[in-house]
């Protein structure tokens, strides 16, 4: 089916959509001063008042047989323009940077689907490939959701910005729009629950005006669990559906990104909210986020590297002791020989008998950080006690000081520091080029998510710092987290570069190490997990290596401030849309109050160890 809804335009375009829409709308562009384009399917175009380098770049692509996809001026007018075709594209006067990321979609032969300059000017645009996004300036929230709408089977196929700063975001899934006029809204959504694709929205710059094409049917029947995810998040006893804003309101998130492996896999990844409540950056969904106690499992890869092969440094049933020059100590009252019982492996299982469940960070404030040593001790100006063995190695203990003295291990084995270590080892073999054990960010990372606690309230200097780096140091965003699952997944591999030897892998999951199992390890329903809590953050990672998926959730509001509440949402949700690759046993959580979802999904395993 095709269509359109003009509102206000120039009257010669209107008259040229009319005539041509039957042959198909290929692009529709307004610029100042009442001046526009349109181009037909058929090869016919008309204009007025557009720059004549516009019109000749125009002819010669048409005349060439190439077809056209975007074309759009900047809001500044004059002599400035851009054309883009299937083959080629053409520009003048656009800014620089823009000019550059368009040659290396030419380049890398990225098509490109639509461009757009919002009205601030200046170097300020969007470019919307067929997979991928690239933009400067934009609205903070438009660019979070045009990269969630870019997810998955249904990408969108462009964005358009209103005279006064309004946006939408359109393609073959349901439209998504902040601030533009009304009718326009009412007739996107229109136009989408009729089964159409939205091939183009276009804004007249010096009005109210806009053009709405559909040229297709969509090809899709079903709906895209995506969105059914953010609009229909969450069914109350009632039958109410609540969306994923309105639950991370209520329980007082301000930012959360979800990731998922599906079918052996990245599926897709989605983001939002914001870095800090009240404020008006947005996630994305490479936004670093403390993954907190998600460290262990990550460390645990770490150690067992330096355990396989010819040149391991290391056996996992060595004592922790063999490969340290520190005394580990031992509670008054213990025994010296558990000493020589707390082995690597026990230590990573948490049945090295090891103290200190957890830590509490140091504020960002010029607070003084304790040395490695320091931590081992308890000496000022550590905040948590002295880590020593306090029970004989064997009964299960959650110990992130037993992770400590693995940190300290690993500095004595590699002679290098662990943060260095992990990163040239671990992360980067893995492809986690958003994560890191530092205690201050890099450059690169700086732009991380702030820590709340119940309010929400900021926690004091956005993020606590944790010098524990093996047992809650790590920073990391969900789709570098599904790279853990991907490789756990896969027996070892990742894409296919041998990260574990199937035998480590396989010792990782039956003993533990490091991580959460339930179920056999060859059982369909095995399931792996970690959950992650850091003052101000919370997350998750689970995933089930005979099914191939599994999914990563980073929250900034800690467990006490609604994160894990909401991630038990979460999870519910995703087992209730992808039951087949969650939940095997045909268990649902949907439809339980939001305190029964969170007992319900925390005796589902959000639990870590």
């Amino acid at each position: 089916m095709t269509g359109y809804n003009n509102h206000n335009i120039p009257e010669a375009a209107h008259t040229f959509i009319d005539r041509n829409i039957s042959a198909g709308i290929l692009t529709v562009a307004f610029g100042p001063r009442g001046s526009w384009v349109c181009v037909a399917a058929n090869g016919a175009c008309d204009s007025h008042g557009i720059p004549r380098g516009c019109k000749d770049a125009l002819r010669d692509f048409l005349r060439r047989g190439f077809r056209i996809r975007s074309i759009a001026f900047p809001p500044q007018g004059g002599d400035r323009w851009v054309v883009v075709a299937d083959q080629d594209y053409s520009a003048q006067g656009i800014p620089d940077e823009c000019i550059q990321v368009m040659d290396t979609f030419r380049r890398n032969k990225w098509p490109m689907r639509h461009i757009a300059f919002p009205p601030s000017g200046g170097n300020s645009w969007v470019i919307v490939g067929t997979d991928r996004v690239f933009a400067r300036s934009i609205d903070d929230e438009c660019y979070q959701i045009l990269n969630n709408h870019m997810q998955g089977q249904r990408p969108a196929s462009g964005v358009s910005f209103t005279p006064d700063g309004g946006w939408t975001i359109f393609g073959s899934d349901e439209p998504f729009a902040r601030r533009i006029h009304d009718d326009c809204y009412r007739h996107l959504r229109a136009i989408a629950a009729q089964g159409d694709m939205i091939d183009h929205v276009s804004f007249v710059p010096d009005g109210d005006g806009y053009s709405i094409i559909a040229n297709q049917a969509s090809p899709f029947t079903s709906p895209n669990l995506i969105r059914v995810f953010e609009n229909n998040f969450f069914r109350d006893s009632s039958g109410k559906g609540h969306s994923v804003w309105a639950r991370m309101a209520a329980h007082g998130v301000p930012g959360v990104s979800v990731a998922m492996v599906l079918g052996g896999a990245f599926a897709w990844q989605t983001s939002y909210g914001v870095l800090e409540a009240g404020g008006q950056q947005y996630v994305y969904n490479d936004t670093p986020f403390q993954v907190a106690s998600i460290s262990k499992p990550t460390t645990a890869v770490g150690v067992l590297r330096s355990a396989q092969g010819a040149g391991a440094n290391i056996g996992l049933d060595d004592p922790v002791q063999q490969h340290t020059t520190w005394t580990i100590p031992v509670q008054a009252g213990g025994s010296a020989s558990w000493v020589n019982e707390a082995t690597v492996a026990l230590t990573l299982a948490h049945e090295g008998g090891f103290n200190v469940p957890g830590f509490g960070g140091y504020p960002d404030t010029g607070t003084q950080l304790p040395t490695l040593d320091q931590i081992l001790a308890g000496t000022p100006p550590v905040n948590s006690p002295k880590i020593e063995i306090m029970t004989r190695p064997g009964p299960r203990l959650y110990s992130g000081g037993g992770y400590v003295a693995l940190q300290r291990m690993m500095q004595d084995v590699t002679a290098t520091n662990f943060v260095d270590w992990m990163q040239s080892n671990v992360l980067t073999p893995l492809g986690m080029s958003g994560s890191t054990f530092a205690v201050t960010l890099p450059p690169q990372l700086s732009r991380a998510a702030t820590g709340h606690v119940a309010g929400p309230v900021a926690i004091n200097g956005k993020r606590n710092r944790y010098p524990e780096s093996a047992a809650a140091g790590l920073y990391s965003n969900v789709g570098d987290l599904c790279r853990i699952i991907l490789m756990l997944n896969s027996g070892g591999s990742l894409d296919g570069v041998p990260i574990l030897t199937r035998a480590m892998r396989d010792r990782m999951l039956l003993d533990e190490l490091g991580i959460s199992r339930s179920g056999a390890l060859a059982a369909l329903d095995c399931m792996y997990a970690h959950d992650g809590v850091n003052a101000g953050f919370y997350a998750l990672m689970r995933g089930y290596p005979n099914l191939g998926s599994g999914f990563a959730i980073t929250t900034n509001a800690d467990h006490s401030a609604g994160g894990s509440a909401f991630v038990a949402e979460v999870v519910a949700a995703l087992e209730y849309l992808y039951p087949r690759d969650l939940l095997p046993s045909g268990h649902s959580v949907i439809g339980l109050d939001s305190d029964q979802v969170s007992a319900a999904a925390l005796d589902l395993g959000v639990g870590g160890r």
